[in-house]
C-alpha cells in the first residue's frame, strides 16, 4: 500500500492539470438553474485542483447557494440565493483569501448588501 501510496502523490505532483479527475466533480451541476449568478475571471490557478480548492472557499460566501470553478476557462460562477443579503466583494476577499485574484465578470439582477 505505501508503495501504491507513493507512485500517486508522485503521479499528481508530476501531472496537477489530471487531480480534478481522481478529486472532484470538476465543477459539474453546482450552479443551481434559474438563479441570479455572479460570474468572476479568476487568474493565479494552475491545475485543476486550484479550481476545486477555490469552489469549496465560494461555496461558504454568505447568500451562495452554488459555486463552479473552471480552470480550463479561468472563470468562477456563483448561484445566489434570492432574498438573501450577498456582497460581491465577500466573494472576492474569499477568492484573495485563497490565493488567487480575479474580477468581476458579470452580474445578473444582483443587489450590493452590506
Amino acid at each position: 500500500m505505501l508503495w501504491i501510496s507513493a507512485v500517486l502523490v508522485i503521479g499528481f505532483a508530476a501531472f496537477p492539470k489530471y487531480v480534478g479527475a481522481f478529486i472532484g466533480d470538476n465543477g459539474a451541476s453546482t450552479v443551481a438553474a434559474g438563479s441570479d449568478t455572479v460570474e468572476f475571471r479568476i487568474e493565479g490557478m494552475t491545475c485543476e485542483a486550484c479550481a476545486i480548492h477555490l469552489q469549496e472557499s465560494l461555496s461558504k460566501v454568505p447568500g451562495v447557494i452554488g459555486a463552479q470553478v473552471l480552470y480550463a476557462d479561468g472563470s468562477a460562477t456563483l448561484s445566489i440565493a434570492p432574498h438573501e443579503p450577498f456582497n460581491p466583494q465577500v466573494a472576492f476577499d474569499a477568492i484573495v483569501d485563497a490565493g488567487y485574484s480575479g474580477s468581476v465578470k458579470s452580474e445578473g439582477n444582483i443587489e450590493d448588501s452590506p
